[in-house]
């Protein structure tokens, strides 16, 4: 089973069913790319291939496993494919949260005045800055 993502931002991961491969928690596929890792998500493996390092992979790994414990101690969920999509959902509503609080501050700060200087406010003046001798 190949299932793939594809977003330059955060390196584009791919990922292959593992399963049947013993094997532990992030390490690397031998004989393939040293981007290749073993991962366990939801009590299954799987092969993840991104550009992102081993200790960022583990940090996600161990971020997904644990919203997924948590949302199943509330929940009370014990099919696996109901806990992933409840552990995407609440995820996913944290991101859209910290992006709102964000672009909410940035538009504040737009929005007052820090005495910072915008274009325009020295008028037509040149400023010029002497380059420093090599």
């Amino acid at each position: 089973m190949e299932i793939g993502r594809h977003n330059p931002k955060f390196g584009g991961f791919n990922l292959k069913d593992g399963q049947g491969v013993g094997s532990k928690t992030l390490k690397p596929e031998s004989g393939q790319d040293s981007r290749s890792f073993k991962v366990k998500l939801f009590g299954r493996e799987y092969i993840v291939r991104g550009r992102g390092s081993g200790d960022y992979i583990e940090r996600l790994v161990e971020f997904i496993n644990s919203r997924s414990e948590e949302i199943k101690g509330k929940s009370g969920v014990v099919n696996t494919l109901d806990l992933a999509i409840l552990t995407l959902l609440n995820i996913t509503d944290e991101l859209f949260e910290c992006r709102q609080s964000i672009s909410g501050q940035i538009e504040r700060m737009e929005e007052e005045d820090y005495g910072l200087l915008k274009p325009g406010d020295l008028g037509e003046t040149d400023l010029k800055i002497p380059l420093r001798d090599s």
